[in-house]
């Protein structure tokens, strides 16, 4: 149970992320003739920053709670106490669940800043694990480079550690007409790293292990190493956002190109928003996207039952709770939905429920009826295409050992295994199936003239 202190503090944060700059801009302006880009921007900018300074203030007192809690939980472990161990267990889980909130509107402004252009976002994201501790030297200096920066109202650098989604640079910096990707200099060592490095650079002289162990120790040279990879990335990164092409800063020999699709998006966002409505005259509410999503919407006690009640009518294909997405990295955010600021801060903490799956049946029918040839791969397909030593392989769906495969007779030997995003973006991006597999379409057919040119 998530008590009242922390919802008024969730809520307040998210006016400041999503609303604050639109309220102030009205508040300053009577006619809507009268709207000021660059003033409106400020406001925003504003907003931002006083939400980033709740969320931290939140979190780095949720670590330190985080910390005296596992601490005691250890203890009462090795009493094997299981009352106090399941009471801290409960009391961690909640601590944990608040943090991811807090992080989800920190992503929410990243989500803002570049418009829900999820191709982009994904770039700032390296898959890197591990606890993100706000305190220490290193990072007492990122939030200082932060504040200086933010003292300028056209300027927004948000602290890359406040979200789980941001890992490329210390400092993502919104400018009126471009972003920048700040790496801050801490301690001699790294200091040094950067000085060598930019001789190297002046140079032109290579930087690789071989060449910094003859003049360095191995410790020193791993250093090097590792800022000049970190350097890379954001190099990488920023390329791809100024011209939506480059090196992918992920894996190498692979080329991005982004490309903005063909048909517009189409979202049941209005579809959802219904059912929540009906929630203010019953306990549960149910609906059919196209013949393939399946939504409930639940409260009180149904938000126990709807689910596997929603699992029965989906053919036992997975049904997700829409606040699993605040474990996924790029989805459209909790705080970003157009459900209403209550609804929102109802779904944030539980109170009503939203589950969603996909009849993996009728989306096959609809893909193939569509022009798009799907089917589910076979186990031994799918094992050998785990088996290539790609960085990509875990981005794949599955279900019971297989995959889902774009596959006609000329692409035979070369099959499309689809992975989690076209999903993600049906089940909490809430896109409808028919212009997400109408994309799909025109990418597989650019995919066969390039196949066929090879």
């Amino acid at each position: 149970m998530i008590d009242t202190e922390f919802e008024n503090k969730l809520a307040k944060i998210f006016f400041h992320v999503t609303r604050y700059g639109a309220v102030l801009h009205a508040e300053e302006n009577d006619k809507p003739e009268d709207f000021n880009p660059q003033r409106f921007f400020e406001l925003c900018n504003e907003g931002f920053k006083i939400a980033q300074n709740e969320i931290l203030t939140e979190i780095k007192a949720l670590q330190t709670t985080q910390k005296s809690s596992n601490k005691k939980l250890k203890k009462e472990r090795k009493k094997r106490n299981k009352e106090k161990t399941d009471i801290l267990i409960s009391k961690i889980n909640i601590e944990n669940y608040k943090e991811e909130l807090l992080r989800n509107l920190a992503f929410t402004i990243v989500w803002q800043l570049f418009n829900g252009k999820r191709e982009i976002i994904a770039r700032l994201y390296t898959g890197e694990r591990g606890e993100k501790e706000l305190e220490g030297k290193g990072f007492e200096a990122i939030l200082q480079a932060a504040l200086e920066i933010n003292q300028h109202p056209d300027k927004f650098a948000l602290i890359s550690d406040l979200t789980n989604t941001v890992q490329i640079g210390d400092l993502l910096v919104t400018h009126p007409d471009r972003y920048e990707i700040v790496e801050v200099k801490t301690g001699k060592k790294n200091e040094e790293a950067f000085r060598v490095l930019n001789f190297y650079k002046v140079n032109n002289l290579k930087v690789s292990q071989e060449r910094l162990e003859k003049s360095f120790d191995p410790k020193f040279a791993q250093q090097v190493l590792r800022i000049k990879k970190q350097e890379d990335k954001s190099k990488k990164v920023k390329i791809i956002v100024e011209t939506d092409q480059g090196e992918d800063p992920k894996q190498n020999d692979t080329h991005v190109r982004l490309i903005d699709s063909p048909i517009v998006d189409d979202t049941y966002h209005n579809e959802i928003v219904d059912l929540i409505e009906k929630l203010e005259e019953k306990d549960w509410a149910y609906t059919n996207i196209m013949g393939i999503i399946n939504v409930g919407a639940y409260k009180n006690d149904w938000r126990i039952y709807g689910k596997e009640i929603l699992k029965e009518i989906n053919k036992k294909y997975p049904v997700y709770d829409l606040t699993s997405s605040l474990g996924i990295t790029i989805a459209e955010p909790i705080f970003a939905k157009p459900f209403g600021d209550d609804k929102i801060i109802d779904l944030a903490l539980g109170r009503i429920k939203i589950y969603v799956g996909i009849d993996f049946d009728m989306f096959i029918k609809f893909c193939n009826d569509m022009g798009l040839p799907m089917r589910w791969s076979t186990s031994k397909e799918f094992g050998k295409f785990l088996s290539k030593p790609s960085g990509y392989n875990k981005e794949i769906f599955s279900f019971d050992n297989k995959g889902l495969i774009i596959e006609d007779e000329e692409t035979k030997g070369t099959p499309i295994f689809v992975g989690h995003g076209m999903l993600v973006r049906m089940m909490f991006d809430h896109i409808k199936p028919e212009t997400l597999v109408m994309n799909r379409k025109i990418g597989f057919e650019n995919f066969k003239r390039e196949v066929n040119q090879d």
